[in-house]
């Protein structure tokens, strides 16, 4: 519906139901009215459900039957209050322990618990305000022995009122005018949020003056917009009332207010990009400032020019969640405090018509506030307010109805409380990306490994730009186009490979494949603590305990689900002597910030205890400088004016530093150097682009007294010694903070500014399949890993498994091809650094006093299965177990690698992290055959015939591959296909080399190789070639030919001579299908047998009635057709030199066959007169295998 003319752009996954076509554009209004019409008539289709992609697109998920409250995290129950109330649209407890509730329709309710449940179960009348409250939004309580009496604050539409009972009696004896006289706005909402200062000044606010104009252009396009208008602002009334003031600018309509523990007062605003498109693009968290503008209107050149609109300390997303309430988790009346010890200070925000709960935790630095976001709960009511309980509950007041504001005023409401009532449920703390391959998840305690079991199994990740935690329990959103469009957008798979626990059990692992697109990723894990004793699992009831209890849902998800990213910095300490080191991410450069954001995670506390010691912390990321103070403008809008560039500056303060290294940031000069002197630097890299960051800090150094002056790297020894001097240490730390040009003041730099090095932010699209370069295996040897990791000398076949071979004691692991390197390497040489929960090591104390390690594999009859470090299996009857408890140490020894030299080590890592090949796709409309079994193939690999050739003494082999352009349909005769994967497969072989050709060798090539290979129509075959060719051979070179390449058209009596038969295309039959070979009794075909090729094995092409004579070739294998026995396979020498033909290959399918691969093999090896199974290695590499 744009104003280009149509074109043809994209793609459709999918059906179209209808489509209309009309005379003329519509206008809005009858737009509206036909997507109306268009979503009731075909309101079934979107219950449709759709498959899922593996490692692809997935399907929007919605459960339908999910309790009213659904907690994403662990411990937690609900209850729904035993009231019957209409919609509540703020909670507030006063100092006797009773609790304020603010109707919608004006009427105040003082809620109690008459039986000490902690379930507030009466509801009395506290202020009838029905005719007198218009639109009431937001509350504050008077304090204890208040001049003016007990009661309450509340803005509502034209007036800020104080309602209070003076004699005592619970009932409001008189309604204070506290401000009023501004020019009231159409709407029924006007006055809202309320906040009580401890000097008792009262803070509110007066909504924009009209947020669908608000630069309150005029008709001829001129803006009456007032900065000194009390509209769209933060007021303060002093605590006699006498005067109120403007606090601050730009505010649209935030619902809820509240001071925090240090004085500072926050506030909710909403989301206002549907009417100015970067007018608030999201819901936001403020922290209110005097003399600053928050953003509604925004900066613009012509209307609003002299702002500049502040960033907010958070922004919930995706678009239009309608955050109303506000709580901080702060003790009340003395109280204890909600949730975890961790989540102490964090403030709650109600989202309200996306049902959403989020608890940002706030750090406050010289600059300001930054924030950490995490969503707890997804409801499916409209989530008005929440409220911390005496008890340390949180009580959640819901709206009936649908988005935005529901049933209104005299709708039926609810309230729930959420008890934290397994406070040893291990909780998360901390979700970070390690790695591109891998998400670590850290708890508050240790986990048991018995939870864990097929963690990776039951672990789903799924990412995409607007993917959330949770989201599947979004049963209502608003009705806005921009909110379609977020939930139409991709969302993709990602798959888990494999879970490890740490060795202190606080911290997950999971590898997956790779992740570099820099989007959101919801994990969904199973309950960590589920079957723990002493557990509660997730739910919720309503009413009072064992009276008129409600049945909960047919289904209790108790899934724990986090959002992760690619934001951070990766960070690296390494002591001073280089025998300590610290890997891992942190949140932020600024090492206060990160320190209060990983509080709870044993990985981060091991960092923060060693940056006492002498040594330097590696600081990484790549910083987004770009619109710092210009709001984001919303997907699918345009601005009228281009905004102005932005002069940035960033500041650095640290007296540990080392090394600063960040381009396209320009150094400015600054005066005097001492310790309190920052070092500045002007963003001049260009728009667009993400300035890289490197720091080196310095910890564990020490200063003498009297301080010398600062210098970025201070001359002093390790100890900081000097004769005559006091030594003393010097507080490590970085502080990071940016300026504007022409705005006063410092700002912190959020959470998301701050990109993990390898994040493409550009790619919303997860690249799965990518094939990734991995330096430290350069130069590799595949095959010798291989040897390695089946052989002796280390042995990883005795406990592992990996792509179907092995021995299935240790974990598995197939997957490492998704896990980068140095994870990897650590897991070797530090086995029990992160220990899988599939298989845990076991301490066994036996009746007879020995002590016995190992993994369980089961348990029959009585008896344990277990097997040891070398991976022989025990068995030990269970009545001779006298305890059994989990081993702190993996059942892997550490050592593995003390033999291997450097160059071992490579190439190990290189089997383990790469697989050179992979299956070809099938493609085309034909069933391919079924994949051959491991067994039959192994077995052929065994016979005497065919032992691998495992030499380093093997002559160089150099191969000639040579293709022609495709000529067949999908998956048929595809050369080039061929040829760049047997590119890939044969050079892995030990000494072989491959070169390719196109239509036809070169002279060079016919003189360098031992044997080429063709795989085409043999394109313009003449006597010309046939003389290179017949030179060739008299040399002794080999010629192997498969399926077409045997066509010779009206030469081919000619091409026969030298191959033994060949094909005139004129004359030839040929047959598409399933196919039965005849061995025939070549030293070649040896170990292969009648079921080796067979209709139910093998489908492919034959040729028949070819020119030349049969007694001409020695055979292979032939197949009946046209009731006699044709050939297929054949050799034939000529002179010096041989010739190998093979006629299978029409589908690429027959070259991924591992049987047909060994008799290829030898054939090839065979014509270059090598060990027919020198090339035998290859025959399972990228092969159709199954188990």
């Amino acid at each position: 519906n744009s104003p280009e003319p149509p074109h043809t752009q994209g793609f459709l996954d999918g059906d179209i139901a209808e489509v209309l076509v009309f005379s003329r554009a519509l206008p809005q209004a009858e737009r509206q009215a036909v997507e109306k019409y268009l979503t009731e008539k075909h309101a079934s289709l979107q219950q449709l459900a759709f498959g899922n992609t593996p490692g692809g697109w997935r399907a929007w998920e919605t459960v339908t039957n999910a309790a009213p409250v659904q907690m994403l995290v662990p411990g937690f129950v609900v209850r729904e209050l035993p009231l019957d109330l209409k919609n509540i649209n703020t909670l507030k407890y006063r100092a006797d322990g009773k609790l304020y509730a603010l109707g919608y329709n004006g009427q105040i309710w003082l809620l109690s618990d008459t039986d000490g449940d902690g379930l507030e179960d009466k509801a009395a009348l506290f202020f009838d305000g029905s005719t007198k409250l218009r639109g009431p939004i937001g509350m504050a309580v008077t304090p204890p022995g208040y001049k003016h009496g007990q009661g309450v604050f509340v803005p509502s539409k034209g007036k800020l009122s104080l309602i209070v009972d003076k004699n005592g009696d619970d009932r409001a004896d008189e309604e204070i005018i506290v401000a009023t006289g501004w020019k009231e706005i159409p709407q029924n909402v006007d006055a809202v949020g309320c906040a009580l200062d401890k000097d008792g000044s009262i803070y509110f606010s007066l909504g924009a003056a009209n947020y669908a104009n608000a630069y309150l252009l005029d008709a001829d396009g001129k803006s009456q917009f007032d900065l000194t208008s009390e509209r769209g602002t933060v007021l303060k009334v002093a605590p006699d009332f006498s005067k109120r003031e403007i606090v601050c600018t730009g505010i649209r309509f935030p619902v809820a207010m509240a001071f925090n523990q240090h004085g500072d007062l926050f506030c909710a605003d909403q989301e206002g990009a549907t009417w100015l498109p970067n007018g608030n693009p999201f819901d936001e968290l403020l922290h209110i400032q005097p003399g600053r503008h928050y953003g509604f209107p925004p900066r613009h050149p012509k209307h609003l020019p002299n702002v500049f609109d502040e960033p907010s300390v958070f922004d919930y997303g995706p678009q239009h969640q309608s955050t109303c309430g506000l709580t901080f988790n702060e003790p009340v009346n003395g109280g204890k405090l909600f949730g975890p010890a961790n989540w102490a200070g964090d403030v709650f925000v109600a989202g309200e018509s996306r049902g959403k709960i989020y608890r940002t935790k706030l750090v406050k630095t010289a600059a300001g506030y930054v924030a950490q976001n995490h969503l707890i709960a997804c409801l499916n009511m409209l989530t008005v307010d929440v409220c911390v309980t005496p008890r340390g509950d949180l009580l959640v007041a819901c709206h009936s109805g649908k988005p935005d504001w529901g049933t209104g005023p005299n709708g039926p409401g609810k309230i729930f409380r959420i008890r934290h009532a397994d406070t040893n449920a291990p909780q998360p703390v901390l979700t970070w990306s390690a790695s591109p391959t891998e998400i670590r998840i850290a708890f508050d305690r240790p986990l048991d490994p018995a939870n864990l079991r097929d963690l990776a199994k039951r672990t789903s990740i799924i990412a995409g730009k607007y993917v959330m935690p949770g989201d599947r329990f979004e049963t209502m959103w608003p009705g806005y186009q921009v909110v379609h469009d977020q939930r139409a957008q991709p969302r993709y798979d990602v798959p888990v490979f494999s879970a490890a626990l740490s060795a202190d059990r606080r911290t997950i692992h999971l590898a997956t494949a790779p992740r570099t697109a820099a989007v959101n990723y919801a994990v969904r894990m199973p309950n960590v603590s589920a079957g723990r004793r002493g557990s509660t699992r997730a739910q919720t009831s309503s009413g009072k305990d064992g009276a008129g209890v409600e049945p909960g849902p047919p289904e209790i998800y108790d899934d724990i689900e986090l959002l992760v990213n690619n934001h951070g910095v990766e960070a690296k300490w390494t002591s001073e002597v280089g025998k300590e080191t610290w890997n891992g991410w942190l949140p932020h450069l600024d090492t206060e910030v990160s320190k209060a954001f990983t509080i709870g995670s044993a990985e981060h506390e091991r960092l923060w205890a060693v940056l006492s010691k002498f040594g330097k912390l590696a600081l990484n990321s790549s910083i987004d400088l770009r619109a710092m103070f210009q709001p984001s403008v919303q997907p699918g809008s345009k601005l009228d004016h281009e905004p102005s560039a932005e002069d940035v500056q960033v500041h650095v303060l640290s007296e540990n530093l080392a090394k600063l290294e960040m381009p396209g940031l320009q150094r400015l000069p600054i005066g005097d150097i001492n310790r309190n002197t920052p070092l500045s630097f002007r963003h001049v890299q260009p728009s667009g682009e993400l300035n890289q960051l490197e720091a080196v800090l310095r910890s564990g150094i020490r200063l003498a007294i009297p301080p010398e002056p600062f210098f970025l790297e201070p001359k002093r020894d390790p100890q900081g010694q000097r004769a005559g001097f006091v030594s003393i240490p010097i507080p490590f730390g970085l502080h990071l903070w940016w300026t504007l040009t022409g705005v006063n003041g410092g700002r912190p730099f959020p959470l998301r500014r701050f990109y993990l090095p390898w994040a493409e932010q550009k790619s919303e699209v997860i690249q799965l399949a990518a094939e990734r370069k991995i330096p430290e295996i350069a130069g590799g040897n595949w095959l010798f890993g291989r040897r390695l990791f089946f052989g002796e000398q280390i042995g990883c076949a005795k406990c592992h498994r990996i792509r179907g071979e092995g021995t299935a004691v240790g974990p598995d692991l197939s997957n490492l091809i998704h896990r980068d390197y140095a994870s990897v390497l650590r897991d070797i040489r530090e086995p029990s650094a992160a220990i899988n929960p599939d298989h845990p090591a076991f301490a066994l104390d036996l009746t007879n006093g020995e002590p016995l390690t190992g993994v369980v594999l089961g348990e029959t009859g009585g008896e344990l299965k277990l097997a040891d470090a070398t991976g022989k299996t025990v068995a030990v009857p269970r009545a001779k177990v006298k305890a059994m408890r989990p081993s702190a140490l993996s059942l892997m020894p550490e050592g593995l690698l003390a033999s291997a030299s450097t160059e071992q080590v490579r190439d190990l890592m290189t089997f383990l992290l790469t697989v050179p090949l992979e299956p070809a796709p099938i493609e085309g409309n034909t069933p391919p055959p079924p994949p051959r079994k491991r067994a039959e193939v192994e077995a052929l690999l065994r016979t005497e015939n065919s032992r691998l050739q495992i030499p380093s003494s093997n002559k160089a082999l150099h191969i000639v591959l040579c293709a022609g352009p495709k000529d067949h349909g999908k998956g048929e005769h595809d050369y080039p296909l061929w040829q760049k994967r047997w590119s890939k497969l044969l050079p892995l072989a030990d000494n072989v080399t491959v070169d390719t050709a196109d239509k036809w060798p070169s002279a060079g090539q016919f003189a360098k190789a031992d044997v080429i290979c063709f795989f085409n129509n043999n394109p313009a075959w003449n006597e010309d070639r046939g003389k290179e060719l017949d030179a060739f051979l008299a040399r002794g070179g080999g010629a192997a030919y498969f399926h077409w390449a045997v066509e010779a058209r009206t030469n081919a009596l000619a091409f026969a001579r030298r191959i033994g038969l060949a094909s005139d295309s004129s004359k030839l039959k040929y047959r598409h299908g399933p196919i039965d070979f005849v061995i025939h009794g070549h030293p070649l075909a040896k170990g292969f047998t009648a079921t080796s090729f067979t209709r139910e094995t093998f489908v492919d092409e034959t040729y028949w009635q070819f020119q030349g004579d049969p007694k001409d070739v020695q055979l292979l294998a032939s197949a009946p057709e046209d009731g006699k026995l044709t050939p297929q396979l054949w050799t034939r020498q000529v002179g010096k030199g041989r010739v190998f033909v093979a006629v299978p290959g029409h589908y690429n399918w027959t070259f991924d066959d591992p049987v047909f691969r060994v008799l290829a093999f030898r054939g090839i090896c065979w014509a270059a007169d090598q060990p027919m199974d020198r090339l035998a290695e290859l025959a399972t590499i990228g092969a159709r295998l199954a188990e």
